[in-house]
């Protein structure tokens, strides 16, 4: 794995007197990950008067220290060896892929463009 992601989870929020939302996160895994695309999965969906298509990809990890990693955290990629495009880039965890004998933590992953 030759790509470093950060994960974070919102934990709450406050409301300033002017009204607005400043969420507060907390970190739940920064370290070495790798961005999979064999299996894709798209769907098309409204936004406004526009349609827009989020793909899913698989995020894999190491399995120790990801164990806490669920549904809604946001993963940051933080360098990339071979594709600097990915720096910066943010995703949405849609769900974890389970299976026995697992070497490597796989996580279904949906990029945030907005």
């Amino acid at each position: 794995m030759l790509d470093e992601v950060r994960i974070t989870r919102v934990t709450g929020a406050t409301t300033g007197a002017g009204g607005e939302v400043t969420k507060t996160t907390e970190t739940v895994y920064t370290g070495r990950a790798r961005l999979q695309t064999y299996d894709p999965y798209e769907r098309k969906v409204p936004v406004a008067d526009a349609e827009t298509t989020i793909r899913r990809d698989v995020l894999q990890l190491p399995m120790a220290g990801t164990e806490d990693v669920r549904t809604g955290d946001r993963v940051e990629f933080t360098a990339s060896t071979l594709d600097s495009s990915l720096v910066g880039r943010v995703f949405r965890v849609a769900g974890p892929s389970r299976k026995t004998h697992q070497t490597q933590r796989k996580i279904y992953v949906e990029e945030v463009t907005q």
